[in-house]
């Protein structure tokens, strides 16, 4: 892959819930290992499976260690964490309550896979949008022209968010995924109402 110099990521965010309370978005670094996993322990089974699109009870070190080893560039993560909330092992800013992130294609780097995961108690809460508006506004500045999410059809609510960003959602023929994808050249720059 052709090296694509970084846009610049913020060192903390803080950004507020429908419920007032007030939360740190920042990048996530190699030292999130332990909240990755710990916040994995803190989604429902059910959360678990519809970000995984199948079954996952934790997150190993090796992948844990993928999932925060990211470099700015071609793999982007942000994390939220509530500072409020102080748990042992955690990262140092609070309970981490959220990831959102995107990996480049490796033939075409304009063209990214992300997801967004909430854990479950602080769902329904506009976090989810929150972490995919960092996303998409790294995206954006870092050279990405088109984003692209798989989610299982029985996922609602993450479709729903996604539309709300102006994502296009089509079914696969078996009707048991769905694809989503942002055009981000003819997007707007507020990708929501």
């Amino acid at each position: 892959m052709s090296e694509l110099p970084p846009a610049e990521l913020p060192e903390h965010a803080p950004a507020t819930l429908h419920d007032g309370r007030h939360i740190l978005i920042r990048p996530l670094t190699i030292a999130d290992v332990a909240a990755l996993q710990s916040g994995l322990e803190r989604l429902s089974p059910a959360s678990r499976y519809q970000r995984f699109m199948g079954s996952m009870p934790q997150l190993s070190d090796t992948q844990a260690r993928y999932f925060a080893d990211v470099d700015g560039v071609h793999h982007v993560a942000f994390g939220a964490s509530d500072p409020a909330v102080w748990v042992e092992d955690d990262n140092p800013e609070g309970l981490g309550i959220g990831t959102a992130r995107y990996i480049r294609g490796k033939h075409d780097p304009t063209i990214a896979d992300l997801a967004v995961t909430v854990v479950d108690d602080y769902q329904r809460l506009g976090l989810g949008g929150i972490l995919l508006d960092h996303l998409i506004e790294h995206a954006r500045d870092n050279g990405v022209r088109s984003l692209h999410a798989t989610m299982f059809s029985e996922n609602r609510a993450i479709q729903a968010l996604l539309r709300s960003r102006r994502f296009t959602i089509q079914q696969t023929d078996d009707g048991s995924v769905v694809t989503a994808s942002l055009d981000l050249e003819t997007a707007p720059d507020t990708a929501h109402d």
